[in-house]
């Protein structure tokens, strides 16, 4: 079993405290262990993380005199107003602002994990699972938040390489046309179609690729993936005109051909579509969305289970709560308007856009819809099949 990840805390006040003890005890964040609060700032040398509220006079005092000392893999710090880090912290820091909603802070413990994972190697195939059942490893939530960060890319680097992609206006036709791509040219696609021709059989199917299996169990909305991580990462961003070999689908029989020298690891249907949209989108959205439609979300993603990708919980935010466009996602966040197609790419994949006539974008828009639907892989699988996408 891997070690959790402990935290100390210093000043928080009485709501943050028991909105972080409620939060630890959470299945979202079942591998983080929160230590008691405690006034000796040598004690906090025990801890993996650190989280400071510098309002608190007396933890300001104890985060400067810390801060000059050992090197932290991770620290949140609760302020009001603008916080001074020395360079070697500023990658390393979450700073959220007082006053502090719930969704900030599980935000904020979601990035101080992904900083504290990403302070160490890259997962290998022998740190990859936390148990092993009946074969199959089972990925830790721990190692779930580094390997969504990994195949996604770090976030310096998507900023940079949609820093060098233009700005489009809505009326840009041309412009939008090259920003769009075809699904069914990726995995993403194929996966989609796989499941609407398979996916109303009770037992599992199996999607043969090069260098792996991925094996779909469409009556639990679950998916085993036998492959490497960065050949799944690698085959989720190629068109499927690159691959080595085409994929097939195969019966169940085949994953007798994979042998053991092939890492086995669960995760949901939902999540694999959701990365697999990421990694096809570059910063690029579905020819068959028009976004320059004003749409709404059905609902929030569950970030705490899916691939990592820049702003989505901003953009989830703002999305499901008002009726807009892309562009204006982007104007309103001040993000570059490549991250909102990307995002705008996964939520697709997941059915988290309405479709039908206007009455269902009114309903979405009025508060009638939200929230009606919960998704889950086998909801997804439900949709596929029901509406032959």
């Amino acid at each position: 079993m891997r070690k959790p990840v402990s935290i100390a805390y210093f000043g928080v006040d009485d709501p943050v405290r028991q909105l972080l003890h409620r939060l630890s005890e959470s299945v979202a964040f079942s591998s983080l262990s929160l230590l008691e609060e405690v006034s000796d700032i040598g004690f906090a040398h025990e801890a993996d993380c650190l989280i400071f509220d510098i309002t608190d006079p007396l933890a300001n005092r104890k985060w400067r005199l810390f801060r000059a000392g050992k090197r932290i893999s991770a620290v949140i710090i609760i302020a009001q107003g603008a916080v001074s880090l020395p360079p070697r912290l500023q990658a390393r820091a979450v700073v959220l602002q007082k006053p502090l909603h719930p969704t900030a802070l599980a935000w904020g413990l979601r990035k101080l994990l992904r900083i504290w994972a990403f302070d160490g190697e890259r997962p290998t195939e022998s740190t990859a699972s936390a148990s092993v059942t009946g074969g199959y490893a089972h990925l830790s939530r721990l190692h779930l938040l580094r390997a969504a960060e990994w195949l996604h890319g770090d976030r310096e680097k998507i900023e940079f390489r949609y820093a060098s992609m233009d700005e489009l206006s809505a009326s840009d036709s041309d412009g939008l046309a090259r920003a769009s791509f075809e699904p069914d040219e990726y995995l993403y696609g194929y996966l989609r179609s796989a499941l609407k021709a398979h996916g109303d059989a009770s037992h599992a199917f199996v999607v043969r690729l090069p260098g792996g299996f991925i094996s779909l169990v469409p009556f639990t909305g679950m998916v085993t993936i036998l492959m490497e991580d960065t050949q799944l990462q690698d085959l989720c961003a190629k068109r499927l005109s690159h691959f080595e070999s085409p994929p097939v689908v195969r019966g169940t029989e085949s994953l007798e051909e994979a042998g053991e020298h092939l890492p086995r690891r669960q995760a949901s249907i939902e999540s694999l579509l959701w990365l697999a949209a990421l990694r096809a989108s570059h910063g690029r959205f579905p020819a068959s969305l028009d976004i320059t439609v004003p749409r709404r979300l059905l609902r929030w993603p569950n970030l705490s289970r899916l691939a990592d990708a820049p702003y989505a919980a901003r953009i989830s935010a703002l999305w499901a709560a008002r009726t807009m466009t892309a562009f204006e996602i982007a104007d309103e966040l001040d993000i570059h308007q490549r991250h909102v197609f990307s995002f705008a790419s996964a939520a697709q994949a997941l059915d988290l856009f309405p479709e039908g006539d206007g009455e269902v974008e009114r309903a979405v828009a009025d508060g009638r819809w939200l929230g009606r639907r919960l998704f889950s892989g086998a909801r997804v699988l439900t949709h596929l099949l029901r509406n032959g996408q």
